[in-house]
């Protein structure tokens, strides 16, 4: 691709962020919930894609996790409007976004896999928590603290919830790999979703 293709492409997703924030978040995050089911299929070895299934997280991105997120940023910045950048701010943010957000959002797509791609019951996802959610929280741990500082020390307001669904695309990978492990019945080491 010619540099002036992406950097067109470029300018056309700031002017859509800057004038629909919501939409172009949401619009993104099913591009990448998407992408990131196609990409856990190919490694689980599927050799066809199921579509209904990547449709479903797309979806997720779509009505839930663009939307949240892009709330959330907003919530953080006006809850700490006027204060001067610091690393002290960062550590706040990331504090507050690690405790308040993260379980939220890997309850959310634990009941989303559970209910919608599953096909289970609440009293599925009950068990599956009271079972999992320590496990995947605790490998949370390991990968979003340092995306969070990171995000809110180098990334501009406006470019956060792509950021965090970049790495999203890592992280939602790992989280449906562990859950097609455990609905197959196998354990893969270290999954817990």
């Amino acid at each position: 691709m010619a540099p002036g293709v992406v950097q067109v492409a470029w300018s056309m997703y700031l002017a859509r962020l800057s004038s629909h924030p919501v939409r172009t978040k949401a619009v993104t995050a099913a591009a990448i919930q998407g992408a990131s089911d196609v990409l856990a299929q190919r490694l689980s070895g599927c050799k066809r894609i199921d579509a209904r299934r990547t449709a479903l997280f797309a979806l997720f991105g779509l009505a839930w996790a663009g939307p949240a997120l892009h709330y959330w940023q907003s919530f953080l910045e006006a809850r700490f409007r006027g204060r001067k950048q610091s690393l002290r701010l960062v550590l706040e943010k990331s504090l507050l976004d690690q405790t308040v957000y993260g379980p939220v959002a890997n309850l959310a797509m634990m009941a989303f896999i559970t209910l919608l791609v599953e096909g289970k019951r609440l009293g599925d996802l009950r068990d599956k928590v009271k079972k999992q959610f320590a496990a995947v929280q605790l490998n949370a741990y390991k990968v979003w603290p340092l995306a969070s500082v990171a995000n809110y020390s180098l990334v501009p307001p406006q470019l956060r919830v792509l950021f965090m669904n970049g790495v999203g695309l890592a992280w939602s990978t790992f989280l449906i790999l562990s859950a097609q492990g455990k609905a197959r019945g196998g354990k893969k080491k270290g999954s817990q979703a």
